[in-house]
């Protein structure tokens, strides 16, 4: 199909960089791709890039003005605040998000504080079952609602998926410190998990909502 579009660009990033070779045949092709351990530093050069075809340099550099500048407002917070845990949540599937993981920007990028050690063992995080919650106890719990964001309404047996705010609504939560705070965050599932952050549009939007609730409960 692609060939018969005959495109001007093509631009891939993260799983469709595995096409790369295949797709530069075709027409000249980017690689977007941002590695995790430095997302500002590739995402400014993504903007850099695309800015730059269309000479709109200046327009870059304001955008990613702002969004360092959004970075640095919740880091600020975040460096005042409590350790927080970040949880994947795939129905009852959970995972932690520790520094250095898949989502590991809560704690990387926005600064805060890990109340799960990083494990490079497992980039794609630390399976956790509530009672883990608990022992963690961390100040804040941040969640995505995977199935959320992805609109899924049954499991591969076809039946009915728990939504996570009724998941997590149970007394082990409500024990913990960030629940007897009322400091359990339900973030973006479609800007953390679909997007993924490396976006300047979606990391501000990330920073927003982080920000928002951590002014909240200062």
């Amino acid at each position: 199909v692609l060939s018969q579009i005959k495109p001007d660009l093509i631009v891939v990033a993260g799983r469709s960089a595995s096409k790369f070779d295949i797709l530069s045949k075709i027409a000249p092709t980017l690689d977007l791709s941002i590695d995790n351990k430095h997302m500002l530093t590739d995402m400014q050069r993504n903007v850099n890039t695309l800015a730059s075809l269309w000479g709109k340099q200046a327009q870059g550099q304001q955008l990613m003005a702002q969004v360092r500048g959004d970075v640095q407002a919740v880091q600020a917070l975040a460096g005042k605040a409590g350790p927080g845990l970040l949880v994947l949540a795939i129905n009852t599937n959970m995972s932690g998000q520790a520094p250095g993981s898949r989502f590991g920007l809560l704690h990387d990028v926005l600064g805060v504080q890990p109340a799960l050690a990083a494990d490079p063992a497992k980039p794609r995080g630390v399976p956790l079952k509530m009672e883990d919650i608990a022992r963690i106890n961390p100040e804040w719990l941040y969640v995505i609602d995977r199935n959320a964001g992805t609109g899924t309404t049954k499991d591969k047996e076809g039946k009915p998926v728990t939504p996570s705010r009724e998941l997590f609504d149970n007394e082990i939560i409500k024990n913990t410190t960030a629940g007897k705070k009322q400091q359990v965050v339900f973030v973006d599932p479609q800007i953390w998990y679909l997007m993924g952050s490396a976006g300047p549009i979606s990391m501000r939007e990330n920073a927003a909502q982080i920000k928002q609730a951590l002014q909240a409960g200062r």
